[in-house]
């Protein structure tokens, strides 16, 4: 199917996509996230665990749609917007090739180290000894690293010398991609920033008068962080990913998960290359995840251009330019309706909305390309 042949509707696009494949009519699967009496199911793995993320996917969505279709082990099951990783990690466990694509660097660290078995020993004496050396250091983190409106000069330090004891300690690169995935899952704990919203607000002495309990408790926390509270906050932390991930024999017999640093709408796998997808692509300027996880990715080496930019390549960011401006090429009349509506009030919005739908036509014409009959 060709760019210009793309239809004007996802019910339009799927009947296309069936047609040009199958006579086959369509078959719909039942599926449900809770049990008879109403319970949510039990999930075999604990790794979704291992790091914090906003908006992540409900553990039980890939694991019952896995379980309802029941596809031959070795299928090749796609997230092309992996965040944290949960489909993949539950695509392995069934036996399938696991593919993720992520724009942020952050999510596919996380994806990666989630579906990737470690040793637990050889770890927990990895762990012992980053701890040792990151107390013996006495470096300090230059002032675009960690910056001090959003930490307190004890956090600071400790963050910065962790992650120096972590670069320079002598192991695997997946143990290495642990500790830093680790190491920035208790960032946010760490730091002024408010815990209780996903984007950055920093914590402010003069809300405190009028302020809940919960946000007097984060601001009292945040002032009291010293060194120690992140060393130790660190080695919990690590101790119990280790538990997530971690194996007597690091060479679990499961099938790999392929995660890349790449966008979901030129993903360059061969066509009819993949038997799957399950996904949930970001909505429109509804999580500002580029902005949420700053600090995270600060403390992984990046500049504020490098965020910038990747804030810029996210789809359905609020960040477009005339640049990165683009129009969709097939709008139902309801859609221009909305669009229209939108652009009388906001013409900025408007270009954000068409922008993140053109995303998503080309994002289509991708699956259309890459999937199996």
């Amino acid at each position: 199917m060709s760019y210009s042949e793309l239809p004007s509707s996802a019910s339009e696009f799927l009947k296309k996509c069936i047609s040009g494949r199958s006579d086959a009519p369509i078959e719909y699967v039942p599926v449900s996230f809770r049990k008879r009496n109403g319970q949510v199911g039990d999930r075999r793995s604990n790794a979704h665990q291992l790091h914090w993320y906003p908006a992540k996917m409900f553990y039980r969505i890939p694991i019952d749609i896995l379980d309802a279709l029941k596809l031959p082990r070795g299928s090749v099951v796609l997230d092309p917007f992996c965040g944290s990783g949960t489909v993949l990690v539950e695509s392995r466990l069934r036996g399938y090739t696991a593919i993720g694509f992520d724009i942020n660097p952050l999510s596919v660290l996380i994806s990666r180290v989630k579906t990737t078995p470690l040793h637990g020993p050889t770890a927990a004496t990895h762990l012992e000894s980053i701890c040792q050396q990151a107390k013996a250091l006495r470096r300090i983190p230059g002032p675009d690293v960690l910056p001090h409106f959003w930490f307190r000069i004890p956090a600071r330090n400790a963050l910065y010398r962790l992650l120096q004891a972590i670069d320079m300690q002598s192991m695997d690169p997946p143990y290495k991609d642990f500790f830093r995935a680790t190491l920035t899952s208790i960032v946010r704990r760490s730091s002024l920033a408010d815990p209780n919203i996903p984007p950055l607000v920093r914590l402010r002495p003069e809300r405190i008068e009028t302020a809940g309990p919960r946000y007097k408790r984060a601001y009292e926390r945040a002032m009291a962080v010293t060194n120690n509270t992140v060393y130790t906050d660190f080695a919990s932390a690590a101790t119990q990913n280790i538990q997530f991930v971690g194996h007597e024999n690091a060479d679990v017999k499961l099938p790999p998960a392929i995660v890349f640093r790449k966008s979901a709408l030129a993903t360059e796998l061969a066509n009819q290359s993949v038997d799957l997808v399950v996904t949930s692509p970001p909505y429109c300027g509804a999580q500002k995840y580029v902005r949420t996880f700053k600090l995270e990715l600060g403390l992984l080496g990046l500049n504020q251009a490098e965020i910038g930019s990747i804030d810029h390549q996210t789809l359905g960011t609020e960040r477009i330019t005339r640049a990165t401006s683009r129009k969709p090429r097939h709008l139902s009349s309801s859609q221009q309706k909305i669009i229209q509506a939108v652009r009388n009030r906001d013409s900025g919005r408007a270009t954000v909305l068409e922008t993140y739908l053109a995303g998503l036509e080309v994002f289509a014409e991708e699956l259309a390309r890459i999937m199996r009959p």
